[in-house]
C-alpha cells in the first residue's frame, strides 16, 4: 500500500500541483526551482511532529502528501499578497498555529 501511495503523491504533487510562486509572474519558475526545494524537507520535519518514522509508511506518505499540499497553499497565498508584508506574515502565523493546534489533537487523539 506504501509504494502506492507514495507514486500516487509523488504524481500529483509533480503534475497536478500549480506552481505555488506562480503568482509572483515569470520569474515563477526559477523561484521554484530555487526555493521549492525547501518546501520538501519542511514537510518531511512538520510530518515529523506528528508520525514515528517506519511506524506506518502508508500513513507517513499520506501525511506528507497532505502536508506538502497545504505547504503549497499557503505558499501560493503568501505569493498572492506580496509585497504586503503584514498579511504575508499573518497567514503564515495563522497557518502555524493552526497547525500546531491540530498537530496537539492528532497527537493526543493517537496515544489513546
Amino acid at each position: 500500500m506504501y509504494h502506492i501511495i507514495k507514486l500516487l503523491s509523488y504524481v500529483i504533487r509533480t503534475f497536478l500541483l500549480p506552481n505555488p510562486f506562480s503568482p509572483l509572474g515569470a520569474s515563477a519558475e526559477i523561484i521554484n526551482i530555487i526555493f521549492g526545494i525547501a518546501l520538501v524537507p519542511i514537510t518531511y520535519c512538520m510530518v515529523g511532529l506528528n508520525y514515528k518514522k517506519g511506524t506506518d509508511p502508508g500513513l507517513g506518505s499520506f501525511l506528507f502528501f497532505v502536508v506538502y499540499a497545504l505547504n503549497s497553499l499557503v505558499t501560493y497565498l503568501v505569493c498572492g499578497v506580496y509585497p504586503n508584508t503584514v498579511l504575508m506574515v499573518a497567514i503564515v502565523v495563522i497557518y502555524l498555529i493552526l497547525y500546531t493546534i491540530i498537530s496537539v489533537k492528532f497527537r493526543a487523539y493517537s496515544h489513546r
